[in-house]
């Protein structure tokens, strides 16, 4: 499965575009009809943001609160209900930008 880490580069977005770029090649695509990002933390919503790529976050009490605050549209506690997962995966939007 393709994938990034913090070693692939000093930025979240940065990050992003790298595991953006492997999956191109590992699935031999030009593209992607969507793209999502998983993320648990600020810098996680502000990069998909940056990059318009629609977003998911992963937390609960203050720090999901924190998540919808920086712009996340759909917030899940924890990956355990699979039908939420797959819906919060199809309904997710870029970020919106907090006031």
């Amino acid at each position: 499965m393709p994938a990034a880490f913090a070693e692939d580069g000093l930025s979240r977005e940065t990050i992003l575009q790298t595991a953006v770029s492997r999956a191109r090649q590992f699935y031999e695509q030009n593209g992607f009809e969507r793209l999502v990002s998983v993320g648990d933390a600020q810098w996680d919503v502000d990069a998909a943001r940056a990059l318009g790529i629609s977003f998911v976050g992963v937390a609960n009490g203050d720090r999901a609160a924190r998540l919808r605050r920086a712009g996340a549209t759909h917030v899940l506690e924890g990956y355990s209900d699979y039908g939420k997962l797959v819906g919060s995966l199809r309904e997710a939007e870029v970020p919106f930008q907090p006031k």
